[in-house]
């Protein structure tokens, strides 16, 4: 077992004017869209928690908040990669400052992001939303999960909540340089669906790498009974080859 000790990291703060955007975003976005929320009773009020959520837009964050309490959002972090501040424009910096962003080297040394969200989290009473696939899908299809939240959950002991977005790829992937609120065919309104499943039991994982691979089969099993069906004949099939 890695031991994570004590940092002293920045962790981006939300102010009264990325509060507003905040609340502003997320009342839009449920307005152009069909949102829905499932299982919210499954996020903890009482203790800290991780969770886990596949990776289809960049306001990925934003889409998940759209689910939370004022109370629960405003001890909600985000674990971020710290290229948002300068290899995505303005809407990665908002994203870093609206999600109260733990910024992680995704690049390098993960490890000051991950012993800072570690403090975070034995704090008391607050959430922490991490991408396991490090990066926004490529193809629609998942990509394969990295060990950071299992770690995390290792040694910190929190419940893990895993969180399935269905239907976002559609709205705003990698490839948009603007959301799309809808259907390509049917000019109907986009629905994106988002579940929040319960704690996952990790009572039995001696390890890590067990841990990971929970969660990647809780989000295996999540994808092959997606809800909002997926054309992936309309969708690009190649990597960009930048960011």
């Amino acid at each position: 077992m890695t031991n994570l000790p004590h940092a002293g990291e920045k962790v981006y703060k939300r102010n009264f004017f990325f509060r507003a955007l905040q609340k502003f975003f997320i009342m839009c976005l449920k307005h152009k869209v069909d949102m829905e929320y499932v299982g919210t009773e499954n996020i903890p009020t009482d203790t800290s928690y991780v969770m886990v959520c596949n990776h289809e837009t960049i306001v990925d964050g934003l889409l998940v908040q759209g689910a939370l309490t004022d109370k629960q959002l405003a001890n909600f972090h985000c674990l971020a990669g710290s290229d948002l501040a300068y290899n995505y424009g303005l809407i990665g910096k908002l994203a870093l400052y609206i999600g109260q962003a733990v910024p992680i080297d995704r690049h390098g040394n993960p490890l000051k992001g991950l012993y800072k969200a570690k403090d975070i989290l034995e704090q008391g009473n607050k959430g922490l939303l991490i991408f396991p696939e490090g990066t926004r899908s490529f193809d629609g299809h998942l990509s394969p999960m990295h060990g950071g939240a299992a770690l995390l959950v290792r040694n910190t002991s929190v419940p893990l909540i895993p969180v399935f977005i269905d239907g976002a790829y559609e709205f705003f992937n990698r490839y948009y340089s603007w959301p799309h609120y809808r259907d390509a065919v049917s000019r109907q309104k986009l629905k994106i669906r988002i579940s929040f499943g319960r704690p996952l039991d990790i009572s039995s994982c001696r390890r890590t790498k067990e841990i990971t691979a929970l969660y990647a089969a809780w989000f295996d099993d999540a994808f092959a009974h997606k809800v909002i069906k997926r054309n992936f004949d309309l969708i690009p099939k190649s990597k960009p080859q930048s960011k």
